[in-house]
Parts: structure tokens; C-alpha cells; sequence
């Protein structure tokens, strides 16, 4: 059984392994030959014959037929779609991981508290363990359940901010 050559060496490497040279060379000149196909839409006897002209034969030692360069170009193009396709969704997913990475919450600057809001209430960190820490609009000091429940209405939306 004939191996396939390339200017008269070897096809080097396991590239495209358990295919043929023919396979192996429109592989390795695939964006040559489709912009060819494009642009002049050569009959199959030229594509065959460029590729003997680079000296590779086919399993029997002969030169590619253009049958046999027609099935095998369109192996190699459902080939390249599917891979083409497989490397964009690793990349998806290699972009999807990055992504989350980037927005991890540890990642995530932490909140600085603001020491005095504008109506002149100080601000205590929720979860500083405090009972009585800010004065309420009634001028009465709130425990930890009064303020937890105000600052659970702001963060749902149901009062503002400045309330907190």
C-alpha cells in the first residue's frame, strides 16, 4: 500500500490520522481550495489534478480521480464545519467560566458604610450585633428587628434607601 507524499516527503505528524493523503491534503489547503471553489468553481479533473501536481497519490498508488477528490472534499467539509462548531462552543463555555470568575462575589469590592446619611441619622453596618444604634424618623432609638425588617423594605424595593 502506497503512503501519500507531499514534494516528494512524507505526510509528517498523526495529523488527520486514518484518512487518506488525498483527505490529508485538502485538509491542510481546505481555505485555499474553497475560496477556488468560490471564486472559480473548477471542475473535479483540475482539483485532482493540482493535488497530483503536489505528488500525492491514493491508497493504490495513483493519482486521485475526481470522483474520488469530489467525495472526499465533501468529508472534508463536514469535517471542518463540525469542528469549527465544537471549538465554538468550547469557547462559549471557556467564556462562560471566565465570565463567572470574573463576577464571583469574593471577587466583588465590599461596600464601604457611609458615616452620616443627609437627614443626619448615623449608619451602622447591618450585623454589628448593636441593639439600639440608630435613631428612628420618631426620634425613639430602633432595636435590630425594627431595623432589619426597614432595611429588608429598602432592599426589596418597597421604600428608598434613605430611609434605612
Amino acid at each position: 500500500m502506497a503512503s501519500g507524499t507531499k514534494d516528494g516527503e512524507a505526510f509528517e505528524g498523526r495529523a488527520y490520522r486514518g484518512h487518506g493523503a488525498v483527505y490529508r491534503w485538502l485538509r491542510e489547503h481546505y481555505d485555499y481550495v474553497e475560496a477556488w471553489i468560490k471564486k472559480k468553481n473548477p471542475p473535479g479533473e483540475e482539483i485532482a489534478a493540482r493535488i497530483a501536481r503536489d505528488a500525492v497519490v491514493g491508497a493504490r498508488g495513483k493519482a486521485p480521480t475526481s470522483r474520488s477528490v469530489r467525495k472526499v472534499w465533501a468529508r472534508v467539509c463536514r469535517d471542518v464545519a463540525a469542528e469549527r462548531e465544537r471549538e465554538a462552543a468550547e469557547q462559549a463555555a471557556r467564556d462562560a467560566l471566565a465570565e463567572r470568575r470574573r463576577n464571583y462575589p469574593s471577587r466583588q469590592p465590599a461596600a464601604q458604610p457611609v458615616a452620616a446619611e443627609a437627614s443626619g441619622r448615623a449608619l451602622v453596618p447591618v450585623g454589628e450585633g448593636q441593639t439600639a444604634v440608630a435613631n428612628g424618623e420618631s426620634g425613639e432609638k430602633d432595636n435590630t428587628v425594627t431595623r432589619a425588617k426597614r432595611r429588608l423594605a429598602c432592599v426589596s424595593g418597597k421604600r428608598p434607601m434613605s430611609d434605612f
